[in-house]
């Protein structure tokens, strides 16, 4: 909410409760996510999954919506794990893989 503008709700699945959809910022336009009925108020959600990659296949697996669903995927592509990026990873194949099953500096 970098502007301090209202937020909109647009709702995407509810039982009594929200349990899916999004605030969007009235001024900004940003795009809050609301996965199972917890709002995830951070500006920059693509930022915010890279750094827990872990966290974005949970929420993805939570999302009951394919729109949401949608939403998360589109945030986690641009973020997909490189050595580059993350040196305790290396490339087998087509994919990356943790050099170490349990290396000491990280938590699973």
């Amino acid at each position: 909410m970098r502007c301090g503008k209202k937020l909109s709700l647009e709702v995407l699945k509810k039982d009594g409760e929200i349990r899916e959809g999004f605030l969007l910022c009235t001024g900004c336009d940003l795009r809050f996510p609301i996965i199972d009925k917890i709002p995830i108020l951070w500006d920059d959600f693509a930022t915010y999954l890279s750094n827990r990659p872990r966290l974005g296949g949970t929420l993805y697996a939570k999302a009951s919506t394919q729109r949401l669903k949608i939403y998360i995927k589109e945030k986690l592509v641009p973020y997909q794990r490189t050595a580059q990026t993350c040196p305790w990873w290396k490339k087998d194949g087509l994919q990356y893989t943790r050099k170490t099953k349990n290396p000491s500096f990280m938590t699973w």
